[in-house]
């Protein structure tokens, strides 16, 4: 039997004027302590990199071109054009070839939008999310008992680091996890494909091995 490969699509930082791809150490923490091989995905060459994967986690980053969702720009900010293609790339090479996928955070935005869903452009202004303020953490509740949220409690508390969030939700998905009316986690009905809102890597309320445990498991 061979390795599994877990890829990662890296974010993007601009260092002395040039793009440098990084994937957070804590993102490989679990992998490594579990002698399971990963792949930082090379977004130059990014056809030849999905096909090692056997999964794909798409990382947090930046807001997401509101273009991306045929809507004008209003609240965005520091979006990356690049960025955007090479999550929809990705998207649609794990939807197409049934390769299990995890979104975090922007992943989880950019899984929605490019299967036909939209986003709030900012949570606070557009959708009542007050308690964005001054909330690093905060309780998710289960609405499904559906995939993911069959391994995880009915409630427990995570991390916030995001303004974007879920507007219209796409198409085959099925919400799991909600707070104060904004969505959570998402899954898709038919396909390997999910999001959490939250960064599981660096939770410190949660284990996240289940997360990850969960994503493996869809690997055929």
């Amino acid at each position: 039997m061979k390795d599994i490969i877990v890829g990662f699509v890296p974010r993007i930082k601009i260092i002395n004027n040039k793009q440098t791809y990084f994937v957070s150490d804590n993102y490989l923490k679990y992998f490594n302590e579990h002698n399971i091989k990963t792949l930082i995905i090379n977004l130059d060459n990014i056809y030849d990199d999905l096909k090692k994967c056997d999964c794909i986690i798409s990382t947090g980053g930046v807001d997401l071109n509101p273009k991306t969702y045929n809507e004008e720009l209003t609240y965005s900010i520091n979006f990356n054009d690049d960025l955007d293609n090479a999550d929809k790339i990705v998207i649609n090479y794990c939807k197409d070839f049934n390769i299990p996928y995890l979104g975090v955070c922007r992943g989880m935005q950019a899984l929605n939008v490019f299967c036909g869903g939209t986003l709030y452009q900012d949570m606070i202004k557009q959708n009542h999310g007050e308690k964005l303020l001054n909330d690093n953490s905060h309780k998710v509740c289960k609405v499904n008992d559906f995939g993911l949220a069959r391994v995880l409690d009915d409630e427990f508390i995570v991390n916030h680091y995001h303004h974007q969030g879920i507007k219209d939700l796409a198409y085959d998905f099925t919400i799991l996890y909600e707070w104060d009316n904004n969505i959570e986690a998402i899954e898709h009905n038919t396909k390997p494909l999910i999001g959490v809102q939250w960064h599981p890597e660096r939770d410190n309320y949660t284990d996240p091995s289940k997360i990850y445990e969960y994503l493996l498991s869809k690997i055929k």
